[in-house]
C-alpha cells in the first residue's frame, strides 16, 4: 500500500498496511484493546501494548500524522479522505428517497467510480477485508441499477 502526504508517497507493508486500511474501514477512532486484538490476539498485554506502540512509531516516521491516538483510541486524521467512506456517503445519497433524481444519479455514479479502487486487494483473504468487499459488492449492483436509470 503506499500512503501519499503531501506529495511524497511512502510504503506501507504488513501490520503498518493492515492497520491503515482497517482504520480506514472503521467509521471513527478504533479502541486500543480493538487494535491489539486484531494483530496480537493470544499476546501478553504489556507486549501487545509495546508492539503497538512501535507499530504507531514506525507509522509516524514514515507516513507523518496520518494515524492519530485520542486517548486510548486510535484513527486516521480527520484531514485524510478515504474513498470507502466517501463510496458509503455517495450510495447512502444515491438512496435518500426524497433527493432529485438526477442528484441521486449522479451520486451512484460516483460511488460507482469509487468502488474501482478495490479497497484492501492486499489482504485478499482476510475475513475483514472478504467482508468488506462483499459489502461494496451488495452496494454496487444497486447503485448500478440507479445510475443506468433513465429517469
Amino acid at each position: 500500500m503506499i500512503v501519499t502526504t503531501n506529495g511524497l508517497a511512502s510504503p506501507t507493508f504488513g501490520h503498518q498496511s493492515e492497520l491503515l486500511l482497517r482504520l480506514a474501514a472503521s467509521p471513527g477512532v478504533v479502541p486500543d484493546e480493538a487494535v491489539m486484538e486484531w494483530f496480537w490476539p493470544d499476546g501478553n498485554p504489556t507486549d501487545a501494548r509495546r508492539r503497538l506502540r512501535n507499530l504507531l512509531n514506525r507509522l509516524s516516521s514514515q507516513c507523518g500524522g496520518v494515524v492519530i491516538r485520542r486517548g486510548r483510541s486510535i484513527g486516521l486524521h480527520p484531514s485524510i479522505r478515504v474513498d470507502f467512506r466517501v463510496f458509503h456517503q455517495l450510495a447512502g445519497a444515491a438512496f435518500t428517497p426524497g433527493t432529485q433524481d438526477h442528484l441521486r444519479t449522479l451520486a451512484a455514479r460516483t460511488a460507482l467510480e469509487l468502488s474501482a479502487n478495490n479497497f484492501a486487494e492486499l489482504h485478499a483473504y482476510d475475513d475483514w477485508a472478504l467482508e468488506i468487499r462483499s459489502e461494496i459488492e451488495l452496494a454496487r449492483a444497486d447503485l448500478q441499477e440507479l445510475a443506468d436509470r433513465k429517469w
